[in-house]
């Protein structure tokens, strides 16, 4: 990501797999693993 503000477009929490997704502004993804690994797509 950049310094940049931008919007959260969506936070999910996907209950199978615990996992937290966010899409921010219009092209980034970003995934938290329950482990806190973070991952930017």
């Amino acid at each position: 990501m950049s310094n940049l503000l931008r919007p959260i477009n969506l936070v999910r929490m996907d209950e199978r797999t615990k996992r937290i997704v966010m899409l921010v502004g219009e092209t980034i993804e970003i995934e938290i693993y329950p482990n806190g690994e973070v991952v930017t797509k």
